[in-house]
C-alpha cells in the first residue's frame, strides 16, 4: 500500500515530462541510436541538454510545440558525438602534422 503513492507520483511525473514540447527535433533522417535492440531511428527529440525521445518522424513531430526548432535531415545520417576536452584533444592529436 505504501508503494501506491510513489508509483502514482512517478507516473504523473513521466506523463508531464512526455507532454513537454522538445526544444529541438530532428526528423526524416537515419539516426544511429547505440541501442542494440533498435540501432536506427528516423528522428530524435531534445529537451534541454538531454535526448528526450528517439523514434519515427511521426512520433517526433508529436513532440513539437510553438518554440520547437525542427530540422529536416532529408535522409542524412545523424550519430552521437562527444565534445569532451579529451575527444577534442584526441582529434587534434590525430589531425596535427608530425
Amino acid at each position: 500500500m505504501r508503494a501506491l503513492p510513489l508509483v502514482l507520483a512517478l507516473s504523473l511525473a513521466a506523463a508531464a515530462a512526455a507532454a513537454q514540447p522538445a526544444d529541438l527535433v530532428l526528423v526524416n533522417g537515419r539516426v544511429y541510436t547505440l541501442d542494440a535492440s533498435r540501432p536506427w531511428a528516423e528522428g530524435l527529440a531534445i529537451t534541454g541538454d538531454r535526448i528526450a525521445a528517439v523514434g519515427t518522424t511521426a512520433e517526433m513531430r508529436k513532440r513539437t510545440g510553438p518554440r520547437t526548432r525542427t530540422i529536416d535531415l532529408a535522409g542524412a545520417s545523424s550519430r552521437p558525438a562527444s565534445t569532451t576536452p579529451t575527444c577534442t584533444w584526441t582529434r587534434r592529436a590525430h589531425s596535427s602534422p608530425a
